[in-house]
């Protein structure tokens, strides 16, 4: 009874859950299906393909959820139950998927419909702490940029004015530098700017000084309507258009800042051709939200980005439908996320990161084709100073990288790793491309019939070129500073122009120029020749510019005074070695100077100190790796106190040889005094081996640490072998020490028969015999100076001669001759009361 019970309570409980499952795979379904609804431009058949078969399984379920239930069937209420459960987690992964997708869609494109939006960024700022608040603006004179535009930074910041209650007066200026200018020299008491007006005048050299007396007195920020955007309408997989791309470099802490890379793409979707025209942000041109004012053209992007995308079009006289901009974060972050793309660098560099303060370059680029992270990418596209043609080649890598990051884009396959570069992207990425257009162009791209077995990356035919120009000077009387500008050829912008209107089929037959001469073989690829031309035979057109002081610091005093001309300078200070400041390192260059960077240069109107350089003959030698000796002789011969201080060292190369020395080699030797350090191997004290066999001997030294050792032989009455004499007190170990060691000991000598005189005759002895010492040297009775005084090798066994009175017969000779004598010699011979002994000569 209580098993049937319990089957029953389970079958209940499976019966409910059934339900629950059902209920919750109808909302999975139907989210999913909102939710992927905006993407049906991708492709419309399969996505009704897949809607029709998840509504025919819901019917279907729903249909066995009904019968089921209705017959109270528990087998097809199990079918049901697993059925509603596949829906669920269909549908949820589905919707998750979905839901992650339209959050990056969101945050990408910036406008959906055809109105367009952007969020402007203004300041208003006073100069020297003249305002301090809006409301002291009340009756004062703010300047403003002219503009007709109903959504400039000036029509904004009148509204924002009068919003709190202020009345002003406004003067209008032809460009954001002329209002700096103006409110610089007081014309007015504020200045309203777009809030990259510190980047944008940063980057000017002697603009430093006067940014740092502003002061931003208010700081707002309006979404506003840009225009009214009739490219949202266009079927961009079939009609050509333009889209401007645009590098952002935002302003440390904010959303606004200037355009660092500006590229023009015109795109052809039915010839599958796109041109990519570089302009250097630097182009002094007309910027079409300052009623045409010249300036640079990064600085239309500070002002908003519809004035940018005005201000290309009217330099290119088209018109620039879309926008994609990414900052540098979003460089790296879609780099990364696309694990890298293939890069191919000029020269080896190290380029800077991209933090947004300048100055960290910690990002190292080796030469050659490489794979390339984020970091190197960017700094890759960012760098021209150490390129070798400069900004060109930056304009060249900034296409590279865009046209690697498109073709890792089209080759992903994986919906997850697309979805992480999307998300990388993020806040760092924006466009104006509605969603139904970005899918149309990818569907259109990957969908196209392709019979040449490449991918479909490889049959687009992208067209490199480039507005070129030449470097000028606008100088500004008012502030006394040069502005450094880029001025476009005529002829470069009318040849991209050209480019522009082939890609986008906007020239007729008559117009098109065939090329004279053109040869193909099969053995070799095809390969495009430059699309533009560097130079242009047109006048350049250049401001007469007067004589201004520049930054002299780093240069020589001749290169100084040779850029303006002598009499423009004082006499120079020197600071010479000794005086206080003095640096070895800066020697004979200019170190500071009284003129200001941009001032106008007047006669004897600029001093230059200079550190003062070093004679030849004045500078310390290096002395390194030479022995210590030289450099005591050259400080005896100039003058200069010497110490040297010793390091012990083990390595005998290195004996005496100087490591380091103060001062510096090249320093100037009147400072006096000279300090080396240097390798001393230490004496140590050599051992006593006399006595010792040869062997005992040699085994001590070396154990003492000597190991050169010089053994020779003598004659000796020592055995064979015995040291007698060596080398004593202390040696280095690395020094010779000279053993003598003994031959071995001489044979007895026989007697002689010569006869000795007797005292009662006075013998008179032959040269040859008996010698007598002479009283001058000391008598050696060793064999080694022991002469042999007669040819019969008789010696003589004492150092005198003893006469015996009783008998001349020879004495027998002692069996070894005295080791020392017996007395002291004298000047003259000892007296005795015998005769005098007969005067001996000197053996020979």
């Amino acid at each position: 009874m209580s098993k049937n019970v319990n089957n029953q309570v389970g079958k209940q409980a499976f019966s409910i859950v059934t339900a629950v499952l059902t209920v919750l795979a109808h909302v999975g379904v139907v989210l999913l299906i909102l939710w992927s609804y905006r993407y049906y431009g991708l492709s419309q058949k399969a996505l009704f393909s897949v809607a029709g078969l998840i509504i025919c399984l819901v019917i279907i379920m729903d249909i066995l959820f009904y019968v089921g239930y209705r017959f109270r069937d528990f087998g097809i209420k199990i079918v049901t139950g697993v059925l509603a459960f596949l829906l669920l987690i269909t549908s949820a992964t589905g919707a998750l998927y979905l839901r992650r997708f339209n959050k990056v869609v969101d945050n990408v494109i910036e406008n959906e419909g055809e109105e367009q939006y952007e969020t402007v960024y203004i300041s208003l700022a006073a100069y020297d702490d003249a305002i301090q608040s809006v409301t002291d603006l009340s009756g004062r004179e703010v300047g403003i940029i002219a503009s007709t535009a109903e959504n400039s930074v000036a029509a904004l910041a009148q509204k924002k004015i009068e919003s709190e209650g202020v009345t002003a007066t406004y003067i209008p200026y032809d460009t954001a530098n002329d209002l700096f200018l103006a409110l610089v020299k007081g014309e007015v008491d504020a200045g309203a700017f777009q809030s990259s007006y510190r980047q944008m005048f940063g980057n000017e050299e002697g603009y430093d000084e006067y940014l740092e007396k502003m002061t931003d007195i208010l700081t707002f920020e309006e979404k506003v309507k840009t225009a009214d955007n009739a490219s949202s309408r266009l079927d961009i997989s079939v009609t050509p258009f333009n889209i401007l791309l645009i590098g952002f470099a935002p302003e440390p802490g904010g959303n606004y800042g200037l355009a660092d890379a500006i590229i023009l793409a015109s795109v052809n979707p039915q010839s599958m051709q796109v041109s990519l025209t570089s302009i250097a942000r630097d182009s002094y041109v007309p910027i079409s939200c300052y009623n045409g004012g010249k300036t640079k053209i990064n600085a239309a992007r500070g002002e908003s980005r519809a004035c940018l995308m005005e201000t290309v079009g009217d330099l290119m006289d088209t018109n620039v439908d879309f926008y994609m901009e990414v900052n540098f974060q979003g460089v790296v972050d879609i780099v990364d996320a696309l694990g890298g793309i293939w890069i191919d660098s000029p020269i080896e560099f190290v380029g800077q990161d991209p933090s947004d303060i300048r100055g960290n370059y910690t990002v190292w680029v080796g030469a050659g084709g490489q794979w390339a992270d984020g970091k190197q990418a960017l700094a890759f596209a960012r760098e021209r100073k150490l390129m070798p043609n400069g900004d060109f080649d930056r304009q060249q890598h900034q296409k590279e990288v865009i046209a690697q990051i498109v073709e890792r884009l089209i080759a992903l396959r994986d919906v997850n790793k697309a979805l992480d570069v999307m998300e990388a992207a993020g806040e760092n990425f924006s466009t104006n491309l509605s969603l139904n257009q970005l899918t149309a162009i990818f569907n259109y791209m990957v969908s196209t019939p392709n019979y040449t077995g490449l991918s479909t990356f490889q049959t687009i035919d992208i067209i490199g070129t480039r507005i070129t120009g030449y470097a000028s000077w606008h100088y500004d009387m008012s502030l006394q500073l040069p502005l450094w500008i880029y001025k476009l050829y005529n002829g470069s912008i009318a040849e991209a122009k050209e480019t522009s209107r082939l890609v986008l089929d906007q020239i007729d037959d008559s117009e098109i120029q065939q090329e004279d001469y053109f040869k193909f073989f099969v053995e070799y690829p095809y390969q495009r020749g430059p699309a533009y031309s560097e130079y242009f035979n047109e006048a350049e057109e250049h401001e007469q510019m007067p004589a201004f002081y520049r930054n002299y610091v780093g240069l020589t005093y001749d290169e100084a005074v040779a850029s303006i001309g002598a009499s423009y300078f004082a006499s120079p200070n020197y600071i010479n070695n000794g005086d206080p400041g003095y640096s070895e390192g800066s020697a004979g260059l200019v170190v500071s100077q009284s003129c200001r960077y941009g001032a106008l240069a007047v006669n004897g109107g600029c001093t230059l100190t200079v550190m003062g350089s070093i004679s030849e003959e004045d500078k310390v030698p290096d002395f390194f790796n030479r022995p210590v000796t030289e450099a005591e002789s050259w400080a005896a011969a100039n003058g200069v106190a010497f110490t040297a201080e010793a390091q012990d060292e083990v390595d005998p190369s290195k004996d005496g040889l100087v490591f380091a020395q103060t001062p510096a080699a090249g320093s100037n030797k009147n400072a006096g005094s000279l300090t080396v350090k240097y390798y001393n191997v230490p004496a140590i004290p050599i051992p006593n081996v006399t006595g010792l066999a040869q062997a005992d001997a040699v085994a001590t030294l070396k154990n003492a640490g000597f190991s050169n050792i010089s053994v020779t032989e003598a004659d000796s009455k020592e055995a064979k072998g015995i040291v007698i004499a060596q080398t004593e007190g202390s040696a280095k170990p690395y020094a010779t020490i000279k053993v003598t060691v003994s031959k071995g000991t001489e044979a007895t000598p026989e007697p002689t028969t010569t006869p000795t005189p007797t005292p009662e005759t006075t013998p008179t002895p032959t040269p040859e015999t008996t010698p007598t010492p002479t009283p001058e040297t000391t008598p050696t009775p060793t064999p080694e100076t022991t002469p042999t005084p007669t040819p019969e090798t008789t010696p003589t066994p004492t150092t005198e001669p003893t006469p015996t009175p009783e008998s001349t017969s020879t004495p027998e000779p002692t069996s070894e001759p005295t080791s020392e004598p017996t007395s002291e010699p004298t000047s003259e011979p000892t007296p005795d009361p015998t005769p005098e002994t007969p005067e001996t000569s000197e053996g020979e």
